[in-house]
Order: structure tokens, then sequence, then C-alpha cells
């Protein structure tokens, strides 16, 4: 395309950027859930992947920060546009206005005119948003603890916190700032979907660990036929790599395909057994 027309068509460039990030995203997030799920049976799993399922070798290195970057800059972007629905008081009704310290709060609320249901509802405001604030910054704590058995209940923190998005954005639907909520819907749809994901990849894990794995597996392992059964359970694989859980001794089994002659795999769910 000529200098001439990507001006006449400024747009085709930024569309060109939002694929490539969402792209890395979802490169991301799948080799995410990928790590969250194996790292429940301690198995490293880029130490399994080969370059094509790398994708490019830099992200499962850097998707860890690259999710807390996009993270943290949604969780501010989504707290200020919450912020503007709620019409809390510090936040400054120009945004020009956010660089004078003097501004900051431009919002006076007249306590003492103020109706009871006005004082009622400013409070609430403020309760609500202070919640959002620390929501997720509670979830990153309680995810520290680990004597705590933690994720039922971060998963239904997160859940409250994304429905409240939610919420703000379909309330504030009908103004004309579209875009805020928008932003708060989509938002808040994100994380929904996110913790959905991550909470049947760790509920997967636990039914595995549990002795119900979702597929049988028959495999010749160098001339020796391999079954699972009650204890020995399958996992997954990679490319090159087929993993087994050893129930009675909690740990794992790893079978290089190179030396694998014949895998037959059966979902349990459909075979019954």
């Amino acid at each position: 395309m000529s200098e001439k027309q990507k001006k006449n068509n400024p747009k085709t460039h930024l569309s060109a950027q939002h694929l490539t990030l969402g792209y890395i995203i979802l490169v991301c997030l799948g080799y995410s859930q990928k790590s969250i799920f194996y790292t429940c049976f301690d198995i490293d799993i880029t130490n399994y992947l080969n370059i094509e399922e790398y994708l490019l070798f830099f992200l499962p290195l850097g998707s860890g920060l690259i999710i807390m970057a996009i993270g943290f800059i949604g969780y501010i972007g989504l707290l200020l546009s919450a912020a503007k629905v709620l019409n809390v008081p510090f936040l400054p009704t120009e945004p020009n206005k956010l660089s004078k310290p003097e501004n900051l709060l431009v919002r006076h609320f007249n306590w003492q005119g103020a109706s009871l249901n006005k004082k009622m509802g400013f409070v609430l405001k403020n309760v609500l948003f202070i919640s959002l604030v620390f929501i997720p910054i509670a979830c990153f704590f309680i995810y520290n603890i680990e004597s705590f058995n933690n994720n039922r209940l971060i998963e239904r923190l997160l859940v409250v916190w994304a429905m409240i998005m939610i919420i703000l954005g379909a309330i504030h639907s009908s103004s004309a700032e579209k875009r805020i909520a928008g932003l708060l819907g989509f938002g808040g749809l994100s994380l929904l979907f996110i913790v959905i994901g991550i909470s049947s990849t760790i509920s997967s894990t636990d039914n595995i660990l549990k002795g119900k794995p979702m597929f049988h597996i028959v495999l010749e392992y160098k001339g020796k036929e391999i079954i699972s059964d009650d204890r020995l359970v399958y996992i997954g694989q990679t490319k090159e790599f087929i993993f087994l859980r050893d129930l009675s001794k909690n740990s794992n089994i790893i079978f290089s395909k190179k030396d694998v002659s014949k895998v037959a795999l059966t979902s349990i769910s459909v075979s019954g057994n």
C-alpha cells in the first residue's frame, strides 16, 4: 500500500496492530492455561514443547509478564471507567485536569444540604468503588497464602468483580458515553470468561488427581504394552511426549513418542469406562 493510500485509510494500520496484539494475548492466555494445567502435576511444560508449540520462542518466557501488564492496564482502565459511572468525588469532570493537584477534589458533595437518600447513595457508591479497588488486590494476597485453600474464594471474588463491571456498563449504556459502557462490559465479560476457563482447567486437574481422567490410553512403549487404570491415569500430551500420572506414588511418567509404536486414546465419557 502506498503512503497516499495509508493516509487515506488511517484505520488500516491500527486494525493490523489490534489483530497482532489480540493474537499475542490469545497465545499468552493459551500457554498460561496449558501451564496452569501441567503445573498442578509438578510438570514444567516448557521443557516439553517443540518449536512449533512455542509459536514464538519468547512468549512462554514472557507470557506471565505480558498478562500481568495487560491485566494491570485493564484494571486501571476499568477502575477509571467505574469511577466515571459512579461519579466518585476524586475524579475530575474534565480529563485534562487530572494533572493538576488542586483539581483532585473538584467534585464537592454538599453533605449537610443533601437528603438522606442522596447521602446513602453517595456512601454506597464510594464503598462500592473502594471494593472494586481492593478485590483484585485481596485476590493477589489470598493467592499467596499457601496454607489456605484459596482457589474457590478467588474465583468467587473475581466473578463478583466482573459482574459489577458488567452491571455498571449496562447501567451506563443508555448514556451518551457509549465507549465507557462498552469498556466496562467488554472488560467484565473478558474477565468472566478467563475465570471460567481457569476454573474449568483446575477442575480437570482435580478430577485426574482423584482418579477420574477424561481419557483411557493404551500405548506400546519399546515393545511393552501400557494400559491406564485406576492407579495409572492419562494426563495429556504434546507433539513429542505423553504424560501419565501414577496416583499411588504421586509421580509422573513421561514417554517420548519416538519410542512409542502404538497409541489408542479413548474418551471415558464415550466408552463408559
